[in-house]
């Protein structure tokens, strides 16, 4: 927990500008927190999923767009969208990347770490890129990168990967989930794998 808070009082100090960032080639960023409405997600210990996907949506939404960035939320509020109507409001834009933010549940409590999905080759790419990031700012167990045919990546065109963040059903990991330094963090170290994907 030592080295969450280092992280945190690092991320406030740090500036999201590093001078090797170049210019992305990529105009839109969609950012799609998982579920919402009555579709709860995970739901342990009193914390429900959908709202930790938008609190960090939100975070990254505004990181990004103090670099100019033009972003696009499948949702901004805890409303239901179904997984069709995700895939059409990314696809809408071209030149753009797709982000699907999730936290994770499992049976065995014990069932710790960060991974990532893709489904296509350039969303491999992407993968590559957030997962690294992701571990480099989260003391989390690496997971690994899988290629999975969920719905949200196929039926996108833009390069496209799903993230968990973490397992609500681990009652350690839950409590660093839940707390608003963590979702400063992933944020920011999503933004920073963004901003230098190419």
């Amino acid at each position: 927990m030592s080295r969450f808070l280092a992280l945190f009082l690092f991320s406030l100090t740090a500036g999201l500008m590093a001078p090797e960032l170049k210019a992305s080639p990529f105009d839109t960023i969609v950012i799609d927190p998982g579920h919402g409405g009555k579709d709860n997600g995970a739901l342990w210990g009193g914390v429900k999923e959908k709202e930790l996907n938008l609190s960090v949506a939100l975070r990254l939404k505004h990181l990004l767009e103090s670099r100019g960035k033009r972003v696009v939320l499948t949702r901004s509020s805890d409303r239901f969208v179904s997984l069709e109507e995700r895939c059409r409001i990314a696809n809408r834009y071209h030149r753009s990347l797709f982000l699907s933010l999730h936290f994770n549940a499992a049976p065995r409590l014990g069932a710790r770490g960060i991974e990532t999905f893709y489904y296509g080759r350039r969303g491999r790419q992407l993968a590559d890129q957030v997962h690294a990031h992701l571990l480099e700012g989260v003391d989390f167990y690496d997971r690994g990168i899988k290629r999975k045919r969920f719905h949200v990546l196929r039926g996108t065109r833009a390069p496209a990967v799903l993230v968990e963040l973490g397992f609500l059903s681990n009652p350690v990991e839950r409590k660093i989930c839940a707390h608003p330094a963590y979702h400063d963090i992933v944020a920011r170290q999503l933004a920073l794998a963004v901003l230098r994907y190419r």
